[in-house]
């Protein structure tokens, strides 16, 4: 199915966002310059703006399924699915929803004693409700 898209809104140039979308969408293809009034402030911005675009129901925007559900949650959005693929939090750990990133826990050098308790922790049961209860995808699922 193909959706006019009457207004389509960009993120800020080098936020998060639009580094991910052009590595993992437009790829070797240029963006085109937006009009000064297509670009949203912040991600809380470039949702308030889709969501409560007036002239037509597809006004598109991108960002992180996190700032969208959670942050920025508003039920005049939909999330996109890929190729039939929905950005389920089952869909988004198993990869085969394509465009989502991996955020990782990393040190310098080897981990103290107590970093690695915290680290172990994240990877435990309570720790990964954690993750799920903030809004992210936890590495494995929850009960």
């Amino acid at each position: 199915m193909k959706i006019g898209i009457s207004l389509a809104i960009n993120a800020p140039e080098g936020s998060g966002s639009q580094t991910t979308m052009l590595a993992k969408v437009m790829q070797e293809t240029k963006m085109r310059q937006p009009l000064e009034s297509e670009v949203a402030a912040g991600m809380g911005g470039l949702i308030r703006r889709v969501a409560n675009y007036q002239n037509t129901t597809n006004a598109l925007g991108y960002s992180f399924r996190y700032y969208a559900s959670q942050m920025n949650h508003n039920d005049q959005l939909q999330l996109l699915s890929v190729n039939g693929i929905a950005p389920t939090p089952e869909n988004i750990r198993n990869g085969s929803y394509p465009f989502s990133v991996n955020v990782y826990m990393i040190t310098a050098g080897q981990p103290t004693p107590n970093t690695q308790k915290l680290m172990d922790w994240f990877l435990s049961p309570q720790g990964q409700k954690l993750v799920e209860d903030v809004g992210y995808v936890p590495v494995r699922p929850t009960k």
